[in-house]
């Protein structure tokens, strides 16, 4: 947090958080439990920084040559009838923006095909450096410096399909060209199962349906007998 935020401009402490309309709000313990909430239901978007920083502190002189970087993540996973996030982060190495395409196939899901067209921010004036920088260094450039200029010129795309069939599926996510020709492409391995808490509420709603059926038939009985 400190890598990111003044801290030394807070009239008060992060512990305390910042102070608008005289209300505290945004505590480090707030901002915290906002990213354990993100994580239970999004891991994929903290996967995406992890691999980066990986990327950043093993490859940082691939990772500068490269033109575009993309890495897509998604659950591995998830429930029948749920939502798979699909969460794909792309930084554009050239000063100017670039417009590229999207295109996710995902047979088993619904729906099974997007195409995106999106236009992804250049980087500007900054460079990734092309020799290995330390992870964290109080006054050199360090990697999380880096990630935070990478992360603010990037573009994330988050995209959410429906699981239809059971058992290991698979997600495939492609970069093109504007006219079509695939520059990366990468597949995830999803396992479809199915939410038995789900089945076993609706099976607890049919035997209390048939009960409460059954009770007003047996008074209903001794009547017509």
């Amino acid at each position: 947090m400190k890598e990111i935020f003044d801290l030394d401009a807070l009239e008060d402490p992060i512990e305390k958080g910042l102070v608008i309309e005289g209300t505290h709000y945004f505590t480090k313990r707030d901002i915290f439990q906002i990213f354990g909430y993100m994580y239970q239901y999004n891991p994929g978007l903290f996967k995406l920084i992890d691999r980066l920083q990986l990327e950043m502190s093993e490859n940082i002189e691939r990772l500068a040559k490269d033109p575009i970087y993309m890495d897509a993540c998604t659950q591995e996973v998830v429930y029948q009838n749920d939502a798979l996030n699909i969460m794909t982060f792309l930084y554009n190495n050239a000063p100017d923006a670039k417009k590229y395409t999207v295109e996710i196939v995902a047979p088993g899901f619904e729906p099974d095909r997007v195409e995106l067209a999106i236009q992804v921010e250049g980087s500007g004036t900054f460079e990734i450096p092309t020799e290995k920088v330390s992870l964290i260094a109080p006054q050199d450039r360090d990697v999380t410096d880096i990630m935070y200029n990478m992360l603010e010129n990037g573009d994330t795309l988050w995209v959410t399909l429906e699981p239809r069939k059971v058992g290991e599926q698979t997600v495939q996510v492609f970069l093109k060209t504007v006219d079509g020709t695939i520059i990366e492409g990468e597949t995830k391995s999803v396992q479809v199962i199915k939410n038995m808490k789900q089945q076993l509420k609706r099976i607890t709603s049919a035997g209390s349906l048939l009960g409460g059926i059954g009770v007003a038939v047996s008074r209903i009985l001794p009547v017509l007998l």
